[in-house]
């Protein structure tokens, strides 16, 4: 079953999942601007206020969760990568 397993491809999916997860976290920064502005246009005491910080609060830490992986899975990829230039050049 390992044989079978094409190294290249793999690298070029963990890769291209690190794409992804980049842009997910813009997606989130972009919502937390949107709770942002909500929140910065009503009033403090507001429902509403609160609310939108809450979603400003959770988009933030979304969009930190998905920079963390995308650093994850780039390192991934550039140990992968090592490692069959490593295979390739043996």
């Amino acid at each position: 079953m390992v044989e079978n397993i094409d190294s290249k491809e793999l690298v070029s999916l963990v890769d291209t999942a690190s794409g992804d997860f980049v842009s997910a976290s813009e997606a989130f920064a972009d919502i937390s601007a949107l709770f942002q502005a909500i929140a910065a246009a009503s009033p403090a005491d507001a429902m509403i206020h609160r609310l939108a910080r809450l979603g400003e609060d959770l988009a933030d830490r979304r969009a930190a969760d998905y920079e963390k992986l995308q650093i994850d899975f780039n390192g991934h990829t550039e140990r992968f990568m090592r490692a069959l230039r490593a295979k390739e050049a043996s």
